[in-house]
């Protein structure tokens, strides 16, 4: 699917991954300010890891689906030259079989749809007013992808957020030596005064 979202628009791919490194750096960097004595252990930069991945490739996907939506009036032009080359009678009713075939001949030279649509059915529509309604549930369908990556997204961070905080160390307490004062005590030597000595004298 990366692939295919690379060929068809390498400036969202790069977006999508710059989006989840300054998200992740934005969690780490949250923590940190929270827990200012907090540190990171194995356990942390695992569950980090985990969620970087998963962010990168939401965000992939969110930004693949950005791309395709900045494309969708390109996408009515294409349905319309297919159905011009393909069906005659542009007054006909579509079924179930030639909707699948419109959307199948728009996979062939857009292989990127196939990861968001493999299928349709616009039974009833006329011919002629398809490529219309086709992109608007291309559109639809996209803004559906875009909110529920953005919530799976926000509900793993949170968990991620939460598994973090459990595994991180707080400040130096394994190797902290706490030391009681010692309180000082008085010289239990002579003590001296400094009232002369009388001496009689024979």
């Amino acid at each position: 699917m990366i692939q295919n979202i690379l060929s068809y628009s390498i400036g969202m791919l790069f977006l999508g991954i710059l989006i989840a490194i300054a998200f992740l750096a934005l969690f780490v960097f949250l923590i940190k300010g929270w827990y200012r004595d907090a540190f990171f252990k194995p356990a942390s930069y695992i569950i980090m890891g985990v969620l970087g991945l998963v962010l990168i490739y939401n965000c992939t996907i969110i930004c693949g689906a950005f791309a395709i939506k900045s494309h969708i009036g390109a996408f009515e032009t294409m349905i319309s030259e297919i159905i011009a080359e393909n069906i005659p009678d542009a007054d006909a009713i579509a079924d179930q079989a030639v909707s699948n075939e419109i959307i199948q001949d728009a996979i062939e030279r857009h292989p990127i749809l196939k990861y968001y649509i493999d299928s349709a059915d616009f039974t009833g529509w006329k011919i002629s007013l398809l490529p219309h309604a086709m992109a608007g549930t291309i559109r639809d369908y996209l803004n559906n992808v875009i909110l529920k990556k953005c919530l799976w997204t926000l509900g793993l961070t949170l968990l991620a957020a939460i598994l973090t905080i459990k595994s991180v160390g707080r400040g130096q307490s394994d190797n902290r030596i706490t030391r009681r004062p010692i309180p000082m005590r008085r010289d239990s030597g002579t003590r001296i005064s400094g009232r002369s000595r009388r001496y009689n004298r024979r």
